[in-house]
């Protein structure tokens, strides 16, 4: 289970949108959100991945480089379903964020 995420950015670091941790502390969420004009393709989320993985890491992830990292893409649709992501990567979308907020109302 996760903490509430929030926006870090620190001195010269890079931004990230959304940082959470397991509530065990073993792992941290570094997320980003896009925006589109269109259903975003496996085309785009390769992408998008690659320049995540390439930002610098926020202060927990290096002081502590057992956590393990997972890198999190938040659009507001998807063209088809992703499968086959990379080890510690998820893609959310509009639907699943708005069908967790109805499961918690």
């Amino acid at each position: 289970e996760w903490s509430p995420a929030s926006r870090h950015w620190q001195g010269n670091q890079s931004e990230w949108d959304a940082v959470s941790g397991t509530l065990d502390g073993t792992a941290l969420l570094l997320g980003e959100c896009k925006s589109l004009m269109r259903a975003a393709s496996r085309e785009d989320l390769e992408q998008m991945l690659q320049s995540l993985k390439r930002k610098t890491l926020p202060l927990p992830a290096m002081a502590s480089p057992s956590l393990r990292l997972v890198h999190a893409l938040f659009v507001p649709e998807l063209a088809k379903k992703v499968a086959n992501l990379p080890p510690d990567t998820m893609v959310v979308d509009g639907e699943q964020v708005f069908a967790a907020l109805r499961e918690r109302a």
